[in-house]
């Protein structure tokens, strides 16, 4: 039985551990998704086409991310379950 326990224990605090850099992860990744739309927005002399073009790049990188995540957490479940 301590042998259980103690596999507990770890999955416990490796996946508390996981998460925690996980959402810096997404914290740092958003963030820089947000800086680069910023960027492109404040810029006056980029051209429109290409201010799109990088809206909607920051779009589907956010999209991944988020599918990323999913699974991530899909896998975590697998595992402490």
């Amino acid at each position: 039985m301590p042998h259980k326990y103690i596999l507990k224990k770890y999955i416990h605090t490796y996946t508390s551990t996981r998460n925690k850099v996980a959402d810096e992860v997404e914290d740092r990744v958003d963030d820089s998704l947000n800086m680069v739309v910023i960027t492109s927005e404040q810029s006056s002399n980029m051209i429109k086409a290409l201010k799109q073009n990088i809206f909607e790049t920051v779009s589907v990188l956010r999209t991944l991310f988020a599918k990323l995540k999913d699974l991530d957490t899909r896998k975590t479940k697998e595992i402490t379950t």
